[in-house]
This record gives C-alpha cells, sequence and structure tokens, in this order.
C-alpha cells in the first residue's frame, strides 16, 4: 500500500535548511491505498487532525520495505517517480531505483540530477548517482564518460581513492586516461605539492586529447590567434555543461593552470601558454581568463576585471569549482570583495557535503578579503580553521598555503617572531617541491615582517628577492603585491633612486588601471619618491582619494604616514596632524603596534599630545641598544660601524629600528629617551 522511502507528510524534513535531493519546500503527497489490512493489523494509524495514514512506527515502515519483494519496491518506486514528475532529483532517484536493465532516459536523468546537486552543495551524493548513472548506460561511451564525471566529481570532494578507482573504471587497462590523469594529478598536487612532474603529465593529456583524430575539431596555427579574445568576449563557452565534448579538455586546461600557478616560474608558464595557444577554438574564455590572471597580471591582467565581473553573474548556477576559479582570478586583480557574500554563504555546505576542496579554497580567498579590509580578527579565525580541515585532509599543499597567509597576517600585526617560524616551515616544505607561489609568499613575509620591525635593510633583500627594483619579474605574481614594501625599504635604506625607478616603472606598467589596490600603491609609490613637493602632493591626493582606498585600510595608512612626515619636515607641524592623525588611528584600529608607535611618534613631533596611553614599546635588542648609546653620546654612524664592527648602513637600520620602539624621529632625543628604558638582557 506504501512505496518505499515516502513520507505520508509530503514536506521538507524537520529541522530548516534543505539538502541535495530534498527539491521544493513542499512536494506532492502520496496517499496511500488498500490500507484495510493494515490498519487491522496494526500497522498503520490514522493521525489526529489530519486524517492521513501513517505508519504506527518508523520501525515498522523499514520492516515493510526489507520484506518486499524487489519486484514490490521496484513497482513503488515507478509509483513515486510518476509522483514526483515535476522534481528531477527525486524523479531520477526512483526511476534509478526502478530500473534494472540499461536504460538511456532514466541515466541522462540521473546525471542531470546530479548536476543539479553539485551546484546546490550536495557533490558526494551526486558521486553515487553518476556511478548508477553509469550502470544504466546502454553504451561504452557513455558508460565511460558517467564514469570520468564521477571521477572528477570525486576528486573534488577530497574522495581522491575512490576517484582514481572511477578514473580506471572509466578507462579499464590504462593509467593515461584523461579522467586517470585528472584523479593523479589532484592526489599529487594536493597531497605532495607534486607540480614538475604533474604538469608534464597534465600537457601530455591535454596534447593526446588535442590530437586524437575523432575530436572533430579543426586547430588553426598560432598565426591565426590574433582575434582569439575577441571571439572569448562575443562568446562566453564556459558554462556549457558536462555533456559537450571539450568538457574533459577544459578540465585538464584548468587542472594545468591550477598547477602553473602553484609552480609559480617562468619556464612552466610559458610551455602552459605554448599550449593553450595550440588549442585555438577549443580554448574557452575561462582558460584564457585563467592563464592571464593567474600567471603575470602585470603583463596579461589588462582588460579582464569587466569580464569577471560579467562572469560572476549567476554563480548559483555554476558548479563550486569554477567559482573558485573565477574567484581566484578576482583576488589577482582586487575585486574579490563582491564575490565574498556567497562564498560565505555556501561554504559551510560544501565543505560539508559538497566539494571538499572547492570549500577550503574559498576558505582561502574569504581569509586573503579580510585581510585586506583590514578584518584580521576574523582573518585569523578564518585561517585557523582552513589550517585545520586542510591538516586533517592530508593536503600538504593547502595546509602550507594556509600557513603562508597567517604568515602574512602575522607579519602586518608586527609578531615577527611568530611570521618567521610560519615562513620558515612554508620554505621548508615549497622550496625542495618548486612551488614558487609559496616561496613567493615567503619573501613577502620577510619583506613585511622586516619593515613591521625596522629592519630595512632585510626587508630590502627580502624585497628584491622577489623582484629587482625598476621592473617586474615576470611570471611572481607577488612582484606587484609588493610594491610598496619594496619602495619603502629602499628610501630607508639610503637607495632612492632605486625606489624611484621602481615606482616610475609601475606607473609605466600601467599597474594604476589594472587594480584600484595597485592604483592606491603605485600613485603611494610614486608621492613618496617624487622629486618635488607639488609632484608628491598630486600623487598623494591622488592615492587617498582614490574610490577604493578606504577597502585596502593597511595600505592607505602607510601611504598616509609617509604623507605626514613629508610634510612636517616640508611644511611644518600643524600641516601634519591630519595625515598623521589618520594613520595612527587606522594602525590603532587595526592592530599594527609597530606601524602604530611610528605613527603616534611623529605625532608627538608634530606637537599633537598623545590622549591615551602610548603603545607599549618593543624591546631593544643588544646590539640595537648598544648601537642607540653610542649615538646618543654623539658618534656618527661611520664612528659607530668602526667601533662595534659593522657597517654604516648596518648602523642606519638599527638605528631606523629603534627610534619608533623608544618613541622618537630625531637622534637629539636619543639620551632621555633611553633613560627611561630598562636594559635588555644581552644577546647569547
Amino acid at each position: 500500500g506504501v512505496p518505499p522511502g515516502a513520507r505520508p507528510r509530503g514536506t521538507r524534513r524537520a529541522g530548516g535548511a534543505a539538502r541535495p535531493g530534498d527539491g521544493p519546500a513542499s512536494i506532492a503527497r502520496y496517499r496511500m491505498r488498500e490500507v484495510d489490512e493494515a490498519v487491522a493489523c496494526g500497522l498503520l494509524v490514522v493521525e489526529p487532525g489530519a486524517g492521513e495514514f501513517a505508519f504506527r512506527h518508523p520501525l515498522v515502515r523499514s520492516s515493510v520495505v526489507q520484506l518486499a519483494t524487489p519486484d514490490q519496491r521496484r513497482a513503488a518506486h515507478r509509483v513515486l517517480a510518476q509522483l514526483h514528475r515535476e522534481y528531477p532529483e527525486r524523479r531520477a532517484i526512483h526511476l534509478a531505483a526502478a530500473t534494472v536493465d540499461p536504460e538511456e532516459g532514466v541515466a541522462a536523468d540521473l546525471e542531470a540530477a546530479a548536476r543539479s546537486a553539485t551546484r546546490r552543495g550536495g557533490a558526494r551524493l551526486a558521486v553515487s548517482w553518476l556511478t548508477r548513472a553509469a550502470e544504466l548506460s546502454e553504451t561504452r561511451v557513455d558508460r565511460s564518460r558517467r564514469l570520468g564525471e564521477a571521477a572528477y566529481v570525486a576528486g573534488q570532494t577530497d574522495h581522491l581513492g575512490r576517484a582514481r578507482s572511477l578514473a580506471l573504471a572509466a578507462a579499464p587497462g590504462t593509467d593515461e586516461s584523461p579522467a586517470a590523469v585528472l584523479a593523479d594529478s589532484y592526489l599529487a598536487l594536493y597531497r605532495d605539492g607534486e607540480v614538475r612532474a604533474t604538469h608534464r603529465r597534465i600537457v601530455a593529456a591535454v596534447e593526446r586529447l588535442r590530437d586524437s583524430p575523432d575530436r572533430g575539431h579543426h586547430l588553426p596555427g598560432l598565426a591565426g590567434l590574433a582575434d582569439r579574445a575577441d571571439r572569448a568576449d562575443r562568446a562566453d563557452r564556459a558554462d556549457r555543461g558536462p555533456d559537450r565534448p571539450d568538457e574533459v579538455l577544459d578540465r585538464l586546461v584548468s587542472l594545468l593552470l591550477a598547477v602553473s600557478q602553484y609552480a609559480g616560474d617562468r619556464a612552466t608558464w610559458r610551455r602552459t601558454h605554448e599550449v593553450l595557444a595550440t588549442l585555438g577554438d577549443l580554448a574557452t574564455e575561462r582558460a584564457w581568463m585563467y592563464g592571464s590572471t593567474w600567471s603575470d597580471v602585470v603583463r596579461h591582467g589588462s582588460g579582464w576585471s569587466r569580464r569577471v565581473e560579467r562572469a560572476s553573474a549567476g554563480l548559483e548556477e555554476q558548479d563550486p569549482w569554477d567559482v573558485t576559479r573565477l574567484a581566484v582570478s578576482a583576488y589577482h586583480l582586487d575585486v574579490l570583495s563582491p564575490l565574498r557574500p556567497y562564498l560565505e554563504r555556501v561554504v559551510d555546505r560544501e565543505l560539508d557535503t559538497g566539494a571538499m576542496s572547492s570549500g577550503i579554497v574559498m576558505l582561502h580567498l574569504v581569509l586573503l578579503d579580510q585581510l585586506a579590509l583590514g578584518q584580521w580578527d576574523a582573518a585569523e579565525r578564518t585561517g585557523h580553521r582552513a589550517l585545520a580541515l586542510a591538516t586533517e585532509r592530508g593536503h600538504g599543499l593547502f595546509a602550507h598555503q594556509t600557513r603562508a597567509y597567517l604568515a602574512q597576517l602575522a607579519a602586518v600585526r608586527g609578531r615577527t617572531a611568530e611570521a618567521r617560524e610560519l615562513q620558515t616551515a612554508v620554505e621548508a616544505w615549497a622550496r625542495p617541491r618548486g612551488v614558487g607561489f609559496l616561496t613567493q609568499i615567503a619573501d613577502a613575509v620577510g619583506a613585511t615582517a622586516a619593515l613591521s620591525a625596522g629592519d630595512y635593510e632585510t626587508a630590502f633583500l627580502h624585497a628584491i628577492g622577489i623582484t629587482p627594483p625598476g621592473a617586474f619579474r615576470p611570471y611572481a605574481y607577488q612582484a606587484s603585491r609588493t610594491l610598496l614594501d619594496l619602495v619603502e625599504a629602499a628610501l630607508h635604506t639610503g637607495r632612492a633612486e632605486q625606489a624611484r625607478a621602481h615606482a616610475l616603472a609601475a606607473r609605466d606598467a600601467g599597474l594604476p588601471d589594472l587594480s584600484p589596490r595597485l592604483a592606491l600603491v603605485t600613485h603611494g609609490a610614486l608621492a613618496m619618491t617624487a622629486e618635488d613637493d607639488t609632484e608628491a602632493s598630486a600623487h598623494y591626493a591622488r592615492a587617498q582619494s582614490h574610490p577604493a582606498a578606504e577597502r585596502f585600510p593597511f595600505e592607505l595608512a602607510r601611504i598616509r604616514l609617509a604623507h605626514g612626515i613629508a610634510v612636517r619636515r616640508l611644511h611644518g607641524a600643524a600641516a601634519a596632524r591630519l595625515p598623521l592623525t589618520q594613520a595612527a588611528k587606522a594602525f590603532d584600529r587595526l592592530g599594527a603596534p609597530a606601524w602604530s608607535a611610528r605613527a603616534h611618534a611623529e605625532l608627538r613631533a608634530a606637537g599633537v599630545a598623545p590622549q591615551a596611553p602610548a603603545p607599549t614599546s618593543v624591546p631593544l635588542t643588544w646590539q640595537e641598544r648598544r648601537v642607540t648609546e653610542l649615538a646618543a653620546g654623539g658618534l656618527t654612524n661611520k664612528e659607530i660601524g668602526e667601533q662595534m664592527r659593522l657597517s654604516p648602513r648596518t648602523v642606519s637600520a638599527h638605528l631606523y629600528r629603534a627610534f619608533p620602539k623608544l618613541g622618537i624621529t630625531t637622534r637629539a632625543a636619543l639620551r632621555d629617551a633611553l633613560t627611561r628604558v630598562s636594559q635588555p638582557t644581552p644577546a647569547p
């Protein structure tokens, strides 16, 4: 009298949120028939008020289902499939349960249901549906394709072992089928951070698929690629479903681009772009978007912001891995914030029942946006959550990527010991593997941590490890992101010409047109290195009045601090108070004590009495103490260097670090400041 699995009340389960397979909030109700004998036996009761029949106990329902014959259960599923004909996912599930022999229509319905579930956070469930769809396929080709799709989705859900098993079933007897290459490459990349061998294997798979005689596609030569971007702009082919023949090629290309991004070196990216160029019309706009924005935004990022914004419409209709790839492009272009609410809304479901790998990437992107916006406490919580998940799942790559981001956060907050400890761990793991994406972040952490500590010489050495002054090293994605670090470090170490050359290189490369953040820091760098006051004032004004300036509070505060220092020296204390006050308040609000101490010291020098207790002083090291004592005694940097066997530049760096710690800005104030601090413990 009742189909198995049917609920007398045809509504969503109690507890609230929909899960994949639930369908709409209210579904059709199955009304039991021929129930007199069941009622007489006490198996069914009439619900008070509703007047509907219901099982006396859930265990009774389970027993009825178990005692039914297979034919009876299949018949019940056919009834339920008809009942739920307007709800594709439920209909497909019941049809699959009602079908014994291969039937292409049912397989296609189940595949469509899996696709729908994936986009609603049900990727794990979709793997089972795709596997069943493969069993019901009428042809070997369709069976293989659906098993390959199941393998791909299983890989995204972090079931990498199952992904490989499904991939081998899709193409028995070969380890180099596209599905097998995808499954193995995800395992090698996520677990072990293997980029070199993985890149070579994916390139070979792409070229085999490209050159396959049954593709039926014409591939133009390199000379025919000039109008590729215009064609892509007219017709975005990236949102085609998994039925199209090129879907597996798209996935291989996307993974190739991800591996290239993590490798982060020129040779790898050049080889990737060569392969992409030979694909011609087979390469989607998304592939070119990722290849341009993930590789070298300085040289290839122009013009993509608008396309990213256009592609961001209708995120709900995109697979979670497509959303994360698009969001990575948005991050590189500094337009991630509009996508963040969607990421925050869906990340929990992906981590729960969906694409685990995409969920961890979403956490990374949320962390990066929180870091950029100055929401540092929230960023730290997000980072530790991502680190726990990546460590639990055995994702060496994601775990160290999270540590790198947490190191960046510690560096801007002035927690230099923590930053350097994380930096060391990241470098020790990433450098032997050739994961340049992470070693570049480690160098950037070193530069920022040194700047926070006032160690400008060390900051400069880390910054030029990323890119030389006056240039932006190709395919070094941190090159543009550390623009302000390199310029400030160069200025503080007497390398004004190199600082100026780097600021001009940023202008000439068109960085202000690439992203709002790059516009802010480029104008800030040009102002800091300007050769006359008029030019400096113009660039300081352009930086601080930029519509997006407030979205990057740390960079803006640094620029305002530099502006205040320059104004005080040229125009007097009164003119400097506004930018210095703005900088001090921003650093206080962000929780950047070392930067805050400098800003408050400059404010005191500008005649502004502290309205609150001064920030806690950072202790002087033994060497800083000795250098400041000699300087307070009237010795020059050269004389101090001769006595301590240091170069004058190193002496200058020690003084630059010591001044903010002592809350002063001039050598004349050293003697009084030193009397206020206690003698530190000598270094061992």
